[in-house]
């Protein structure tokens, strides 16, 4: 019976769970069966026992001083019964688990808060307060996310152009317009400092349309896709409004969820 016992090493890192032939390794939601001969290496420091392979290594830190001596032991023992096989491979018998969803941690930690100032509060204070806290919190992340896109699709090409454009001669040789009608989009024909011809439209709208024809186009050199023909201004304007109106919103909610903070705690009249 001594000589069939499973001896298994739980600890910080996972869990090494050592069986005739092979060992089970435990660590983060994935489990992989290790064959006792495709070990390169094993070795105790204090408290801490950790194997090798050919391509892999794993820790486990025991909790006390006797669950690693036994299991260093009954390693020792079932190694003598092996002998290194360089074909032998490790393999994987469960997935890893997915991380919590970022939607899943934000209820949760909406649901914690929302009890938390109910047990503070009372039940009717708590769900008062817990109501201007989302609508606040819902005012910062739509400033947040707002302030994302407009750099996205309003200023980071423009940016983008600034610091690494190449300007050549080229023409304008249309527009695009927008579905409301209000602004357009260029339609740009070059030939890149490497010799590409281009054909493409023009990242930046504008309001107001010149009449097509010669221009100087600048381009991004590692993306000669990316380009624009003469001056953006009326998109660079529009982008940084809408990030100041971001940036407004943003103000406008840190400073209730401040003021509701303060009041909180009796610091605020």
């Amino acid at each position: 019976m001594a000589s069939s016992a499973i001896v298994v090493l739980k600890g910080r890192g996972g869990t090494f769970r050592l069986g005739k032939s092979e060992i089970e390794v435990f660590r983060g939601g994935l489990s992989k069966r290790v064959p006792l001969a495709a070990l390169t290496g094993h070795q105790r420091s204090g408290r801490s026992v950790v194997l090798t392979t050919a391509t892999e290594t794993y820790e486990v830190q025991g909790g006390n001083d006797a669950s690693v001596t036994a299991f260093t032991e009954a390693l020792e023992r079932a190694m003598r019964r092996v002998e290194h096989d360089p074909a032998a491979t490790t393999t994987s018998t469960t997935q890893p688990r997915k991380p919590l969803p970022l939607a899943a941690k934000v209820a949760l930690g909406a649901g914690v808060a929302v009890l938390l100032l109910v047990w503070w509060a009372g039940l009717e204070g708590g769900l008062i307060i817990s109501a201007g806290l989302g609508v606040l919190c819902g005012l910062a992340t739509a400033a947040i996310f707002g302030l994302h896109a407009v750099w996205r699709w309003l200023l980071r090409d423009l940016w983008v152009l600034r610091q690494r454009g190449v300007t050549v001669a080229g023409e304008i040789t249309g527009y695009r317009r927008s579905s409301s009608d209000q602004t357009k989009h260029a339609r740009l024909r070059f030939v890149t400092a490497t010799g590409r011809s281009m054909d493409v439209e023009s990242a930046a709208f504008v309001f107001l349309r010149r009449r097509p024809g010669p221009a100087d186009i600048t381009y991004d050199p590692k993306n000669p896709k990316l380009a624009k023909g003469g001056p953006a201004i009326g998109h660079l304007l529009g982008g940084l409004f809408a990030a100041v109106c971001c940036l407004a919103l943003l103000s406008l909610a840190t400073t209730g969820l401040v003021i509701m903070v303060l009041t909180g705690l009796g610091l605020y009249r």
